[in-house]
């Protein structure tokens, strides 16, 4: 099988889409939204609910910009790096096939940035650790149990006398 080179697709992938949309996207995204929900988070009025809100969620932003960092800039470094001081070198079959499996390697690790926010939330948050137990517990909360409609066999209904408030 021949390898085929587009220059003009190798220039975008090196100097736009892996520095740009893999590395600098997710994380100005990431950092906006996280901001965003912790100037919201000021807006309850119950202040130590306020306080224990802001202490969770501090912890979860900065745990997930840890694994943004550390699973994105891998990809973004071996891409951006390697590929510019490598790009007009002619490579051998061996060494295009030493970088596809490095390429492939550092590429999974782009994948813990989608994989772990979930372990994140469940390590950082008390109450999503709660929620999570009643979920994966198929318990119904509290509130849910008191508010269901009971059904009464429409001949308990006859038994029932009509009592009258005598108005004085």
């Amino acid at each position: 099988m021949g390898y085929v080179e587009n220059q003009a697709f190798t220039n975008y992938q090196i100097y736009f889409a892996f520095p740009v949309c893999y590395g600098l996207l997710p994380s100005i995204i990431l950092i906006i939204t996280d901001l965003l929900t912790y100037r919201n988070t000021n807006k309850l009025q119950i202040i130590r609910q306020r306080q224990i809100f802001q202490k969770q969620l501090t912890s979860i932003m900065l745990i997930q910009i840890l694994i943004i960092l550390f699973s994105t800039l891998p990809y973004v470094i071996f891409f951006a790096e390697y590929s510019i001081f490598t790009a007009k070198m002619a490579k051998s079959t061996n060494q295009r096939a030493i970088e596809l499996m490095i390429t492939n390697i550092v590429s999974i690790t782009c994948y813990i940035t989608f994989a772990c926010p979930f372990f994140d939330f469940f390590a950082s948050s008390t109450s999503f650790r709660k929620e999570a137990k009643i979920l994966f517990l198929c318990r119904k909360t509290t509130p849910l149990r008191t508010n269901q409609m009971v059904s009464y066999p429409t001949t308990s209904l006859k038994n029932i006398k009509s009592t009258t408030i005598n108005k004085k």
